[in-house]
């Protein structure tokens, strides 16, 4: 028996550092050596965590879907660079039998539709999941995809025209961590980037994508991704130098927190930051309708606790009147006790003498 190579490795196992080269290769048109890669793993580390977790959530669902291997899925993403779904679907059901873990001949169409669901989640890192599949994560959007070609689903996911005609001030203290501490917004890391800044929860969490790494490697790739153009992946990442600016020591400090708890791409902390000239609304057409959602409830947001009412530096002189009249308060209420205190002991000693 020939050996097997490295994509023909089960999805339900653990990716191997050459499995792992071999999808990049595939994945990103980038060849590197077992050298180069082991220079370069962190970078990968965190895509390939996710990677992982959406493979083995596929195979364990059933033993059909547990047969299906990497090199199935290079396949169908060659597909649908060209194919529509249904010509993807088709081809699926006549899969070649001499791959070591074959898809069966009767393939039912929502194993295959989910099998090109995965693929799409795995290269392009969107929700995209089969019509009977609900395991994705609550508050996650589901793209559904019904008929059709690929890019024209992602480009009614990500129009380059905005909708919002109102203009609003990007300005320097609007980032991830004035968000929570001052508006009282959750931040919700997520891998699916069709969730991106979009506000949840009665406007109460708004989502970021934090694959920084990801973005760049389909930015720098050699032959263009038409799904994902370069100018949307520019963006993106400007919009991650906008809300974690990395010379923003604050916000470093919370954003490394942030790493640690949720295994966020470390990459993340390292877009830059954006001036004056770069924070203006009209540099931005993918992610501008949210931005500007997003910047309106951050403005109405009023504080609600003392927490927020220290953080909150929007209003200068609101927040100096806030706090030298709580400064007065406290001083009024100690000198009232104390003042209690030293009538009470002369009344205590005029009663003894």
């Amino acid at each position: 028996m020939s050996p097997l190579e490295p994509l023909d490795q089960s999805l339900q196992y653990d990716l191997l550092p050459e499995t792992q080269r071999a999808i990049i290769a595939r994945f990103w048109k980038r060849k590197l050596t077992a050298l180069d890669y082991k220079k370069e793993a962190t970078k990968y580390d965190t895509y390939f965590r996710y990677y992982e977790d959406e493979c083995k959530a596929w195979a364990d669902g059933n033993s059909m879907r547990g047969a299906v291997t990497h090199s199935h899925v290079a396949e169908i993403v060659d597909r649908l660079e060209t194919e529509t779904l249904e010509s993807i679907r088709s081809s699926l059901r006549h899969v070649s039998q001499s791959n070591p873990y074959p898809l069966p001949s009767t393939v039912y169409n929502e194993t295959t539709d989910g099998s090109i669901a995965l693929a799409v989640r795995l290269w392009l890192m969107l929700c995209v999941r089969a019509p009977d599949d609900e395991s994705h994560q609550i508050g996650q959007m589901k793209i559904p995809w019904k008929d059709g070609r690929l890019d024209e689903l992602v480009s009614k996911l990500f129009p380059s025209k905005h909708v919002l005609n109102d203009s609003v001030k990007l300005g320097k203290a609007f980032n991830a961590l004035s968000l929570e501490k001052v508006a009282g917004i959750e931040i919700i890391w997520t891998s699916n980037l069709a969730d991106h800044l979009r506000m949840m929860e009665d406007d109460t969490r708004v989502a970021i994508f934090h694959h920084a790494y990801f973005l760049a490697h389909h930015r720098d790739c050699e032959t263009p991704n038409k799904f994902l153009p370069r100018d949307l992946l520019e963006e993106t990442l400007q919009t991650l130098a906008l809300l974690l600016p990395q010379f923003d020591r604050e916000t470093q400090k919370w954003l490394r927190q942030q790493q640690s708890e949720w295994n966020l791409d470390p990459r993340t902390a390292k877009c830059g930051g954006l001036n004056a000239e770069q924070r203006k609304i009209e540099n931005f057409k993918y992610w501008r309708d949210r931005l500007v959602i997003l910047k309106q409830v951050y403005d109405e947001s009023e504080p609600k606790t003392i927490g927020q009412w220290w953080h909150d530096r929007r209003k200068r002189v609101q927040w100096y009147t806030f706090w030298v009249a709580a400064v007065i308060l406290v001083l009024t209420v100690v000198f009232g006790i104390i003042q209690s205190i030293e009538g009470g002991l002369q009344a205590w000693k005029a009663f003894h003498s």
